[in-house]
């Protein structure tokens, strides 16, 4: 007797993108806390640069003059991003 032709399964299957939280189990908060810091550090850091391209800018215009407050904000700003990146929890 002729036995039947072998079918092979391919057990591979593709898997979706893989989850912070899903790799962490029972660590939720500690993935809302990364991700609200990580924000909040990035929307400092945008307000560094901020500060520094428009420092830059009255800098490059020889006619222009420097905001007085100028060096007040930028000392905040970095504060407030070194604050955002310390609150970062070891990754």
């Amino acid at each position: 007797m002729a036995r039947p032709p072998v079918r092979t399964i391919n057990r591979t299957r593709r898997k979706g993108p893989v989850r912070a939280s899903a790799s962490v189990p029972g660590s939720g908060t500690a993935v809302v806390d990364a991700r609200t810091s990580l924000r909040q550090g990035r929307q400092a850091l945008t307000k560094l640069q901020d500060e520094l391209d428009s420092l830059l800018t009255a800098l490059r215009n020889p006619g222009s003059r420097l905001d007085p407050r100028a060096p007040d904000r930028l000392r905040d700003v970095t504060r407030l991003a070194a604050s955002a990146l310390a609150s970062l929890p070891s990754l």
